[in-house]
């Protein structure tokens, strides 16, 4: 697989609007570069398609992208197989010694920081 020149500005910064990224990139360059949408946009997305919640023409756009980035291919590969693992790994109960001093403390910081009293 190609490298994807826009890995390296993966830094999201806010909402992106996939579904006319990719439209408008098709409209626009085309597919002669091999790239549609960039790793801002795939990121941007990156949860709502693990999860199976675009629509078929945003996930057209993303594998795409994910067939022609290398750093975008690992991380959703290495991603499904984090999700795998500790999906089937089943669930674990806390000792109420240990679970309740980690909720207090947890509640105290949200309290502190809406300005509430403890």
């Amino acid at each position: 697989m190609p490298f994807c020149p826009c890995a390296e500005s993966a830094v999201i910064t806010g909402p992106v609007d996939v579904e006319r990224i990719a439209f408008g990139a098709l409209r626009g360059k085309g597919r002669e570069d091999g790239f549609v949408i960039t790793c801002d946009d795939f990121f941007a997305e990156f949860g709502d398609y693990l999860e199976d919640r675009v629509s078929p023409e945003v996930r057209e756009e993303l594998e795409l992208h994910l067939s022609q980035c290398r750093p975008c291919h690992v991380l959703c590969d290495s991603t499904r197989k984090t999700v795998k693992i500790v999906t089937e790994s089943g669930s674990f109960e806390l000792s109420p010694n240990v679970s309740e001093p980690i909720v207090d403390r947890v509640m105290a910081l949200l309290r502190r920081d809406r300005g509430e009293n403890p």
